[in-house]
């Protein structure tokens, strides 16, 4: 169940993110790209930052490929 995980100035947590193979997809629901990285929004910031780390994609809507698993603090 998705949680809100609150914390502290300067604090710290990670997370596991989960990236299907976008290959194990048929072509015709996925549309099978190499994306550049992940978008990433830092703490109170509008502007996304791009991690590069490139890793297949689907171009199309609908497959899940991408899943944030677990947060936790460090």
């Amino acid at each position: 169940m998705p949680r809100v995980v609150s914390l502290a100035s300067g604090s710290t947590a990670t997370v596991v993110l989960r990236i299907v193979d976008a290959d194990t997809f048929p072509a015709s629901t996925c549309r099978q790209v190499t994306a550049a990285g992940l978008r990433v929004y830092p703490p109170n910031q509008t502007a996304a930052k791009l991690v590069p780390f490139p890793f297949r994609a689907c171009s199309r809507t609908g497959p899940i490929y991408l899943r944030v698993q677990a947060t936790q603090k460090t």
